[in-house]
């Protein structure tokens, strides 16, 4: 049985603080660094937090220091239409307006890059197959994926002639392991 997150994250009563640091590895910077000088573009699909998901992509220079970031978040309109908002995390280029994002090129060491939540990326899938273009070649940082979403991804990724490779360290990676060109299991 399914429950969806926002179900399953309602109703509930707030009792304090608990915070865990989970420090990178110090080579994960190096690594991270290293498939960049490959030209292998990096791109991190988790079931975290959106702002924990960014945070570790700046911490391990997947989101370098002097790049753009963009936060995108979609929802249906009154008529059924899709309606995409997108937030600036810092660096906003002069004269750049947010329009230009559906037209931007992308190449392995792009400045732009994109971050949204697995409800995002299912809305676009469903309604903007040309956005889903871009989500592709500018996506950086996508979070609170479930398993299946992560497959999804994957499937839109090879659709669009990208090998993929993947690390997965959990049971709920399994699949999208299995799914990927080459799986690499961390646990």
């Amino acid at each position: 049985m399914s429950i969806p997150r926002d179900e399953l994250e309602s109703g509930l009563s707030f009792l304090g603080f608990l915070v865990l640091a989970n420090r990178l590895k110090p080579e994960t910077r190096v690594v991270v660094e290293e498939l960049k000088r490959a030209g292998i573009r990096t791109v991190m699909c988790t079931g975290d937090n959106l702002q924990t998901a960014v945070c570790v992509g700046r911490d391990c220079s997947m989101i370098p220091d002097n790049s753009d970031l963009y936060l995108a978040t979609a929802e249906l309109g009154e008529s059924g239409n899709l309606i995409v908002h997108y937030s600036h995390q810092e660096h906003i280029p002069n004269g750049f307006h947010m329009e230009e994002l559906k037209n931007l090129y992308s190449g392995p060491f792009r400045k732009v890059h994109l971050a949204m939540d697995g409800r995002t990326f299912e809305l676009i899938s469903k309604y903007d197959r040309n956005l889903m273009d871009k989500v592709c070649v500018t996506g950086t940082i996508f979070a609170r994926f479930s398993p299946e979403q992560k497959m999804s991804l994957i499937d839109e990724m090879q659709q669009r002639s990208y090998s993929i490779c993947m690390c997965g360290d959990g049971a709920n990676d399994c699949e999208a392991l299995r799914h990927s060109n080459v799986g690499i299991a961390l646990s």
